[in-house]
C-alpha cells in the first residue's frame, strides 16, 4: 500500500489535512486512485488495504463489476459521481465492514478518484431481521417469566394442599376421637340401662346412630380432600336412598317433617361432597 504525503512546505498538517489524516487512519475512509484503463495506481488508509497497486479496478472491488463503461463515462460527465452504497468486500482475512463506493473523475489527476467510506446504514433485509431477532428475545424473555411464575404457582398450590391435607386429617382424627368414645358411651348406657323407656331408648339409639354417620362422614369428606386423582373416586349414587337417610338422619323442630316427592335419579358423582351439600340445603 502506498500512502499519500502530505503536502510539502508544511512545517505542521493544516486542520483539514489533519482531520483528513486521522480518519483515514482510524478506518473511517480510503481512496484508491485508478488511471484511464481502470487500473489501480495509489491507495490511501488502511480501510482499503484490500486493494492492490497494479490490479483492475473489479479484481479488488468487485462491485464496479459490469459497471466499467458508467466509470469510463464519468470523464465526460463534469461532476458526475457513481455512487455505490452498502456493499461488503470479500478479502482473504475477512469480508470488509458495510462500505459505500463513491467514483468520480479528477481533472488535476487526470484519473479516476474512488472514495470508500464506512456505511452507517443497513438493508431493508438487516433491519426486518433485527427486527425479527428482538422481537423473538422479548417473546422468549416473556414465556421464561410467565414459566418461572407458574412453577413458582404451583410450587405455592403444591405446599397450600399439603398443608390443607395435613390440617383436614388433624382435625379428622380429633373429631372422630370424641364422637368415637361418644358412641361407647352411649352404647355402654344401652347395655346397663334396661329399664329406660322406649323413648330415651330410642333416643339414644339416634345419637349412636348420629355419632356413627358423622364418622363416617369425616372419613369419607377426608379421604376425597386427599385424593391424588377425585374421578377414582366417583360412584353410582341413589339420590333417592341417600335423601331418604339424610331425611331420616336430621332432627327436625316441632310441628316439622321431611317428606320426598318427585323423580330421584342414580347419577355418578362424589358421594361425601355431595351428602354435605343436600344436608347443608335441608
Amino acid at each position: 500500500m502506498t500512502t499519500a504525503a502530505l503536502p510539502s512546505g508544511l512545517s505542521r498538517p493544516a486542520p483539514l489535512v489533519a482531520a483528513a489524516t486521522e480518519l483515514s487512519a482510524r478506518g473511517v475512509y480510503g481512496l484508491i486512485w485508478v488511471d484511464q484503463n481502470l487500473i489501480i495506481t495509489a491507495t490511501y488508509g488502511r480501510l482499503v488495504d484490500f486493494a492492490e497497486i497494479g490490479e483492475h479496478v473489479t479484481t479488488c472491488l468487485p462491485v464496479f463489476i459490469g459497471l466499467e463503461a458508467e466509470i469510463l463515462a464519468l470523464k465526460d460527465l463534469d461532476g458526475a459521481l457513481l455512487d455505490l452504497p452498502i456493499a461488503s468486500i470479500m478479502t482473504a482475512k475477512a469480508p470488509t465492514p458495510k462500505l459505500n463506493f463513491t467514483a468520480l473523475w479528477s481533472p488535476a489527476e487526470n484519473q479516476y478518484l474512488v472514495l470508500v467510506s464506512r456505511s452507517g446504514q443497513v438493508s431493508n433485509v438487516e433491519l426486518e431481521l433485527s427486527r425479527q431477532i428482538r422481537a423473538r428475545l422479548i417473546a422468549e424473555a416473556e414465556v421464561t417469566h410467565k414459566s418461572k411464575a407458574l412453577t413458582k404457582a404451583n410450587v405455592e398450590l403444591e405446599r397450600a394442599n399439603r398443608d390443607l391435607e395435613e390440617f383436614a386429617s388433624i382435625i379428622s382424627h380429633d373429631l372422630k376421637a370424641p364422637m368415637r368414645r361418644l358412641r361407647y358411651m352411649v352404647e355402654d348406657l344401652q347395655t346397663r340401662a334396661g329399664d329406660l323407656s322406649a323413648e330415651t331408648m330410642q333416643d339414644l339409639s339416634g345419637i349412636r346412630i348420629q355419632s356413627q354417620r358423622m364418622s363416617e362422614m369425616l372419613s369419607s369428606l377426608l379421604e376425597y380432600c386427599a385424593a391424588g386423582r377425585k374421578e377414582d373416586m366417583a360412584a353410582l349414587v341413589d339420590t333417592s336412598v341417600l335423601i331418604a337417610d339424610i331425611a331420616r338422619s336430621t332432627s327436625c323442630p316441632p310441628g316439622f317433617s321431611i317428606k320426598t316427592t318427585g323423580f330421584w335419579p342414580t347419577v355418578e358423582t362424589f358421594v361425601a361432597p355431595l351428602d354435605l351439600i343436600v344436608r347443608n340445603l335441608i
